[in-house]
């Protein structure tokens, strides 16, 4: 955030599954909170610390973090209960028809409740009659619509709109109303089950205008320079690895069962080329007869699929496992442009909705910028469909080394026990594209709707867009920054 003709510097407050206040604070803790945060200010940052930036979303207990059970979703368990209910613990099971799967306990994520808005609204006024700066930086289902939540179990989220007010030493507060600026996260993954809970069946539908360099679904398989490359983390109960799939649905389209189209209509869309659902997830520590079979399954694999008529990547998806929708949804997330309709109605019609509870000119979007250039050396050990980093314990725990460059690329001709070529961020890069003759276009067309101008942007993270000296290959968003930069004109 840029303040006159320096930078404000805030302090992150929570992230994804870190967990949150969900019972009411008094004022000796609103003061008490001030005071501590004025005592870390001058001991651990020597004063140049101007605030603090809300980014509370989502967590479950600490009891499944510590492994007794995990952290997940289901739409079909969780996505029918309040915030209440969420609050209070609902838990659920599943079961894989795999060997070497027991049967693992969950735990529905808690998202913010009335309380937790309290604590939010409560710590703002007080920082800020302290003089200090706060922002707000929401996942995008959590501010979306000015609308009210009709539903009976408040199950359509958008808890910093509705849960704004409070009273606050004796006077009511609007947390929206305080925070000095805001940051939509225009690039969230987990949609919580508004799609399905939403009246409308084509709000969460895939039917934007797709760009030919960041498609809804990635082709793993396309581009010969960077075929191959694309690889997931998957996480099926007590199991992980690598997965290199042919393709893969990154953002708003899912697949699976019951997945929302682009038409509106429900249906069962595939997640693999038949065939390549031959890696069977399990414990392989646990059960060898498990990676034995993946090797057996990878050399058949291996002799039958070529590309061309030529050996190419090996390819695979572990059996039962499904992907939901990310950003952009027009629900609550939107594309610059859809078919048949104006470029950016869809997300004026957001921005003017929620003017009527927070002043657009605080209003920033949310970009993702991440690493999607940075190729990393992945190597397979006894399971050669198990790939994995070839940096070791002693340099990731003592020298922070976590990847190395990537220097071999096997391809079908010795697929078995040997290395790959992986771009890590790649299948985290959700959202509308960062472009500037877009962000200037919704700009302009706001301003022309409302008489007001956005705030400008934001990025996570800024390591996709930094400058690199004249010998180095230049970042993959850098160039977009240096053109908007054009248009915004801060003083460098």
């Amino acid at each position: 955030m840029i303040k006159e003709h320096g930078i404000t510097i805030t302090m992150t407050m929570g992230s994804w599954c870190t967990s949150f206040p969900l019972e009411e604070w008094s004022e000796e803790q609103f003061t008490g909170f001030v005071d501590y945060f004025k005592q870390v200010r001058e001991s651990a940052f020597g004063g140049h610390l101007d605030g603090i930036d809300w980014d509370w979303e989502g967590f479950c207990s600490q009891v499944c973090l510590k492994g007794n059970c995990k952290c997940d979703w289901d739409d079909k368990v969780c996505g029918d209960k309040s915030p209440e209910e969420l609050k209070a613990g609902v838990f659920f099971e599943r079961d894989f028809d795999t060997p070497g799967h027991p049967h693992i306990r969950y735990q529905c994520f808690i998202l913010p409740t009335r309380e937790t808005v309290q604590v939010m609204t409560g710590i703002t006024h007080h920082m800020k009659e302290a003089g200090f700066i706060v922002t707000l930086a929401p996942m995008s289902t959590a501010v979306y619509t000015s609308e009210p939540d009709n539903s009976p179990k408040q199950v359509m989220r958008n808890e910093f709109v509705k849960w704004r007010e409070h009273r606050i030493q004796g006077d009511t507060r609007d947390l929206l109303h305080m925070v000095d600026a805001m940051l939509l996260q225009w690039y969230s993954g987990f949609d919580a089950t508004l799609c399905t809970n939403s009246d409308d069946p084509k709000v969460c539908a895939c039917d934007n205008i797709e760009l030919e360099d960041y498609p809804n679904i990635y082709n793993n398989t396309k581009d010969p320079h960077t075929a191959g490359v694309f690889y997931n983390y998957f996480d099926m109960d007590d199991f992980g690895g690598n997965m290199y799939p042919q393709w893969w649905p990154t953002r708003c389209q899912a697949c699976g069962k019951d997945v929302i189209m682009p038409n509106g209509t429900v249906m069962d869309f595939p997640c693999y080329r038949p065939g390549d659902d031959w890696f069977l997830p399990g414990n392989v520590t646990k059960y060898p007869e498990i990676w034995h079979d993946h090797n057996e399954k990878m050399k058949n694999y291996t002799e039958t699929y070529t590309v061309d008529g030529k050996p190419g990547h090996a390819y695979w998806w572990p059996r039962n496992m499904t992907v939901t929708g990310k950003c952009p949804r027009s629900l609550d997330c939107p594309d610059w442009r859809y078919h048949n309709e104006k470029p950016y109605s869809r997300q004026i019609k957001l921005l003017k909705s929620l003017s009527k509870v927070v002043d657009i000119s605080k209003i920033s979007v949310g970009f993702e910028t991440l690493g999607v250039d940075v190729l990393v050396q992945q190597m397979s050990f006894s399971d050669h469909a198990l790939y994995w980093s070839t940096a070791t314990n002693e340099e990731k725990w003592n020298k922070e080394i976590y990847f190395h460059e990537c220097k071999k690329n096997v391809t079908l001709g010795e697929p078995l026990g040997s290395h790959r070529c992986g771009a890590p961020l790649l299948q985290q890069q959700w959202g509308l594209k960062f472009n500037t003759t877009e962000m200037i276009g919704l700009s302009d067309a706001l301003r022309e709707e409302t008489g007001s101008d956005l705030a400008g942007i934001g990025v996570f993270t800024l390591d996709g867009m930094m400058w690199q000296p004249g010998h180095e290959k230049e970042r993959f968003w850098y160039r977009e920054l240096c053109k908007l930069n054009k248009h915004y004109k801060i003083p460098c």
